[in-house]
C-alpha cells in the first residue's frame, strides 16, 4: 500500500474516534479541506499520533488563548470547534501545536519543527 492511501486511511479512522468528533460542531469542512492532499493527510496522521485534543487541559488552553494567537479560530456556545472553509489550517496548526509567539517580535508563527528549545541550559560561569 502506498503511502498516500496509508494516510487516507488513516485519516479516516481519526475522523471516525469519537474524542476527535466531539471537539468539533460538524467536522464535515475539515474533511473537505484535507481531502486527498498529501501534505494535509500528514498533518492530520501525525494530529492522531499526538492527541493533543484528548487533553482537556491543552484543548482548554486552545480555547483560551486562540485570540492572542491571531488564529481564526471559532467555538460555539458549547466550546466545540466551528470548522469553516477559511479556518482548516489553523485548526490544523493549533492541533499540532505549531504555533509560536516570538517573545521578542510578538510575531506568530507556524513552525514545521516542534522540538522544544527550552531545555535547561548550564549558566555561564561568572568572571
Amino acid at each position: 500500500m502506498d503511502y498516500r492511501q496509508a494516510h487516507e486511511n488513516e485519516f479516516l479512522q481519526l475522523l471516525s474516534e469519537s474524542t476527535l468528533q466531539q471537539i468539533f460542531e460538524d467536522i464535515g469542512p475539515l474533511k473537505e479541506f484535507v481531502g486527498t492532499n498529501k501534505i494535509h493527510l500528514r498533518r492530520m496522521c501525525s494530529i492522531r499520533q499526538k492527541k493533543h485534543y484528548e487533553n482537556a487541559d491543552f484543548m482548554e488552553k486552545l480555547r483560551k488563548k486562540y485570540s492572542r494567537l491571531d488564529l481564526r479560530l471559532l467555538f460555539n456556545g458549547e466550546g466545540k470547534i466551528v470548522c469553516t472553509s477559511e479556518n482548516c489550517q489553523d485548526i490544523i496548526s493549533s492541533l499540532l501545536d505549531r504555533c509560536l509567539l516570538s517573545a521578542f517580535s510578538n510575531n506568530v508563527y507556524d513552525v514545521p519543527n516542534t522540538t522544544r528549545v527550552n531545555k535547561p541550559m548550564p549558566r555561564p560561569k561568572e568572571i
